[in-house]
């Protein structure tokens, strides 16, 4: 995905970089319409989402968002 541009690197390079939408970004930073990020992957781009509610707050967003798509 970071070779083909669908998935730019995070500040850290560990990771991927996560829009607020929880979308992951590609190359120009613009956010997919169609790749999503929750839990730990997020954190260095949406600070720490590691406790458990937290994840569940990030899942249950990306489930409303993913509804009216489908």
């Amino acid at each position: 995905m970071l070779a083909d541009g669908l998935a730019a690197p995070d500040r850290t390079g560990k990771s991927l970089r996560i829009a607020p939408c929880l979308s992951v970004m590609d190359n120009a930073h613009d956010p997919q319409n169609n790749l999503f990020a929750i839990g730990a992957m997020t954190a260095s781009c949406l600070g720490d989402v590691i406790g458990a509610g937290s994840v569940a707050k990030q899942a249950e967003e990306l489930a409303a968002k993913l509804a009216k798509i489908f």
